[in-house]
């Protein structure tokens, strides 16, 4: 399954060290560009970034 994510998830995960989990539920996470610069941090590969299109 693919999901698509905020920032909220993925900071909030990763500061307690289970950013995993997403993966482990969803598969592949898509984020936007935006989400990707507000993280700040490298995403894994199973995260991928991908403009919103119309």
């Amino acid at each position: 399954m693919r999901v698509v994510s905020n920032t909220s998830p993925l900071i909030g995960l990763s500061n307690i060290g289970k950013l995993k989990i997403l993966h482990d539920v969803f598969g592949e996470v898509v984020v936007p560009p935006a989400v990707q610069r507000e993280f700040g941090e490298e995403l894994p590969e199973w995260i991928t970034v991908k403009a919103p299109e119309n």
